[in-house]
This record gives C-alpha cells, sequence and structure tokens, in this order.
C-alpha cells in the first residue's frame, strides 16, 4: 500500500501551552486597541469636519432660545 503523505512529525513545543495562549491573548488585545483607537480617531475627524465654530464679539446681539417649561 503506497502512502501519498506522510504522517505529521510530533512538534514538541518549545514554551508551553499556557505562556503561547497569554502571548496570543495580549497580542489579540493590543490589536483590537489599536484598531479601536484608528476608528476613534476616524470618527472624531469626520465629527470635527461637521462642527463650525461661532465666534461671537463683545456687543453682539444675538438670539437666545429659552424654552418656556411644559406645563400641565
Amino acid at each position: 500500500m503506497e502512502q501519498i503523505a506522510a504522517p505529521p512529525l510530533e512538534i514538541q513545543p518549545s514554551v508551553p501551552y499556557n505562556v503561547r495562549f497569554q502571548d496570543n491573548i495580549r497580542e489579540a488585545h493590543r490589536r483590537v486597541r489599536d484598531a479601536l483607537g484608528a476608528s476613534a480617531r476616524t470618527m472624531n475627524n469626520y465629527f470635527d469636519r461637521r462642527i463650525k465654530g461661532q465666534a461671537f464679539t463683545v456687543g453682539q446681539t444675538v438670539w437666545l432660545f429659552w424654552p418656556k417649561p411644559f406645563i400641565r
């Protein structure tokens, strides 16, 4: 009987499983944190583009919005 491929060799990890697992979790956390930070910066830039600051001078006449409380 011919073998198509040799069976995989048993690879003995040089680092224990728990250490590799912790490293993988830390790396995943770092990647997610970086992605969230980049996303927050992008959203902040889009938000800041829509906001227009108002410059008022002393003595300038302005409208004051003062709604009356709703009383039944």
